[in-house]
């Protein structure tokens, strides 16, 4: 088949969708699909060696005020206006794209090229006219059980279920990397928590600072540090310095994607206490990959996620949070079993492999 993965950010950004159109697209290629992938103008190189076509935009920001939207909608018809005769003239099989404010003119060019549409939600970014678009694809999947769930609650359409994966070769466990914790936090003789996320508030890395708060006494060489950058990072510093923290947290910014498991390498708990109905959780299953016991949100997708090979706590509960972590820090063996069980879970259910077998029978189908 020949196959286009549209979806503006994935040359632009980093995050869950970003790395399901270059991993996905990798595996289709090596089963002997022809794969393009299709983003906005950014200078940026590709991951993999997957022909990519980019095209210009304007930037969210630079339009009117009407709503979130409204400026996501706009912002994607802007690069659309530049792609979309290349998308009809070159005559896919398959178009694949993940937001919903692509789906008016992908429809459109599929009907003009015969191409079949997958949309691949990963939320609930509804609006008017969000339940007609969607009865009109060829293959409408939500990235779990529970974003499913929501879908069909707004327009009594159904996805089917594809879950987001993990490269199980990249995050994989490895022997500590004592030279990156020494590196880090001048020691090597301590307790680890692991965050990776964008810092907003709807994270919750806030509760886990407070957390940390409640459990320093107990564990004296106890530091928590956080991958990522955001809007919400001074809001989480000042939380730091109000618990007095600023000895046991460390911000690390952006770490590459490609690098985390060498982090988690030293991590004695990875913990996600998301306060948002997150669809799927895909750092969390990557954490799990690479051997790690989690503690997350009772909320969302993240149970499908953790199933049963981790800690899941009530949102915006630090007391709990640190009873969950203060389970795994505590014992050397719950911290082995459960790191076990989790790495397990994700080769069973939770592969870029996996994923591209079901996507192949949903397109055979």
């Amino acid at each position: 088949m020949k196959i286009a993965l549209y979806n503006l950010t994935t040359t632009v950004l980093t995050g869950g969708i970003e790395t399901f159109n270059w991993e996905v697209g990798r595996e289709l290629r090596a089963r002997g699909h022809i794969v393009h992938i299709y983003g906005g103008e950014a200078g940026k190189s590709p991951k993999y060696a997957l022909p990519v076509y980019t095209y210009p935009y304007r930037d969210r920001n630079r339009f009117p005020a009407f709503g979130t939207r409204f400026r996501k909608m706009a912002e994607r018809w802007s690069m659309a206006r530049n792609s979309i005769k290349d998308l009809r003239k070159r005559k896919y099989d398959v178009i694949i794209i993940h937001k919903p404010y692509d789906l008016p003119w992908i429809l459109r060019v599929a009907g003009q090229s015969g191409s079949k549409v997958v949309f691949c939600s990963g939320g609930r970014e509804f609006f008017p006219g969000y339940g007609r678009l969607v009865r009109k694809l060829d293959i409408f999947t939500a990235c779990s059980s529970f974003n499913a769930g929501q879908i069909e609650d707004y327009c009594g359409v159904r996805p089917r279920v594809l879950y987001n994966g993990v490269d199980p070769d990249v995050f994989c466990p490895l022997a500590a990397d004592t030279s990156l914790q020494e590196h880090i936090l001048s020691s090597a003789d301590c307790r680890v928590i692991f965050s990776a996320a964008r810092l907003k508030r709807t994270k919750g890395l806030h509760y886990v600072i407070e957390a940390v708060g409640k459990l320093k006494s107990a564990f004296p060489g106890l530091y928590y540090l956080i991958a990522g950058e955001g809007s919400y990072r001074e809001e989480l510093a000042q939380c730091v310095r109000r618990f007095s923290l600023q000895d046991r947290v460390k911000f690390l910014g952006n770490v590459p994607h490609h690098l985390l498991s060498r982090y988690y390498s030293f991590a004695d708990v990875a913990v996600f206490p998301s306060l948002y109905l997150e669809a799927f959780g895909i750092s969390i299953a990557e954490a799990m990959s690479c051997g790690v016991p989690v503690v997350g949100s009772n909320v969302g997708g993240i149970p499908e996620v953790i199933g049963d090979a981790g800690i899941l706590c009530p949102p915006a509960d630090s007391e709990q949070l640190a009873e969950g972590l203060r389970k795994i820090l505590s014992n050397e063996d719950v911290r082995q079993r459960m790191g076990e069980q989790g790495r397990q879970r994700i080769i069973s259910n939770f592969t870029w492999k996996q994923t591209v077998d079901t996507l192949e029978s949903y397109l055979e189908s």
